[in-house]
């Protein structure tokens, strides 16, 4: 019983962090009520991290929670809403249809919130489900193409302003005045490394999908005929069976792919070889988004534009490139001879 209501807690404590309750509610969280609605949440997020830590344990509490009722519809698309929320007014900031951060949204940690609305994408039919609804892939490319925008912007300042120290330490000048640099982007509510990381990061996770719900998918597919299982398919995301995870992952795979998923990476790709982490979370995004995609597959193979002045390469190439490039300090080896057969 306490597994089963955890969820509806943890979602309504969420939602009063991240201001996205009604008027009423946020006025009267003022004062200590706050600090204390920051240690709440901060509890929930690392609770609903330990239990949506692996499909078994995920399956478990939602099931459970389904069974009491109460949560106003699928229990991992309530949850998904409420840490999108809480996310985006802490990564981001308020714009457009997301709410401005309140003050407890500021204070709860950011890393407990990043894990809890990563587990939960990662295992629960029904927030990606959700996710799909409300055009979260959309929005974590969308930002992800601004937070590298802002990055490649921080990079050409520093580098000008560099070269302009080092020309007028020499006298007489030699250089003329550097033409101005275009107005800086929008800046993001965190550092804009940080975001992209974790954009890639929750990508990679919204198009996970384990083997076991990947077989369940496939064989409802060969019996029932994939025309009739995706006319069947649990389009809401109110079942969170296997079979319904590994055909909301592959819905997952083909809304990422629909808003340029390939071209984003190849236009990260360039940043990501000399960011270890982010490589590391790039390079898990296309595992996921190739695993059960044709059409990731055949375009992984394709050569494309990254726009970054190279010639166009496919993503396969600048896989092989990054695999086998030479890291290691220059010397000359000489192989023994093979032994005799």
């Amino acid at each position: 019983q306490c597994v089963a209501a955890a969820p509806l807690s943890c979602a309504l404590i969420l939602d009063l962090a991240a201001a996205g309750a009604s008027g009423s509610i946020r006025r009267s969280v003022v004062g200590s009520a706050a600090a204390g609605l920051t240690v709440a949440a901060t509890s929930a997020c690392e609770l609903l991290a330990t239990l949506f830590r692996s499909p078994q344990a995920s399956t478990i509490v939602v099931e459970a929670a389904a069974r009491q009722g109460g949560m106003g519809g699928p229990v991992g698309a309530r949850l998904a809403t409420s840490l999108t929320r809480l996310w985006h007014a802490q990564a981001v900031g308020g714009e457009r249809r997301w709410k401005t951060p309140g003050a407890a949204a500021a204070a709860t940690p950011h890393t407990a919130v990043s894990a809890a609305l990563r587990n939960v994408l990662a295992y629960s039919a029904g927030a990606k489900r959700v996710a799909a609804d409300a055009q979260l892939t959309a929005t974590l490319l969308r930002v992800a193409a601004r937070a590298h925008r802002i990055i490649a912007y921080e990079r050409r300042a520093a580098d000008a302003a560099a070269e302009l120290e080092r020309d007028l330490r020499g006298y007489p000048r030699t250089k003329p005045v550097p033409p101005p640099l275009p107005p800086a982007p929008r800046p993001l509510a965190m550092p804009a490394d940080a975001v992209l990381g974790e954009c890639v990061s929750l990508l990679k996770h919204v198009l996970y999908c384990s083997p076991s719900a990947t077989a369940a998918a496939a064989e409802d597919d060969e019996t029932m005929g994939a025309f009739a299982s995706a006319a069947t398919a649990d389009r809401d995301g109110r079942s969170e069976t296997a079979s319904a995870l590994g055909h909301a992952a592959a819905a997952a795979r083909a809304d990422a792919m629909a808003h340029g998923a390939m071209p984003a990476m190849h236009a990260l790709w360039r940043h990501a070889v000399s960011d270890r982490h982010l490589c590391h979370e790039l390079m898990g995004m296309a595992a996921n988004l190739m695993a059960g995609d044709d059409d990731a597959k055949r375009m992984c193979v394709e050569d494309v534009d990254a726009g970054d002045g190279g010639k166009p390469i496919s993503f396969a190439e600048r896989m092989l490139r990054l695999a086998f490039r030479n890291t290691s300090p220059a010397a000359t080896t000489r192989l023994p001879p093979a032994p005799p057969a």
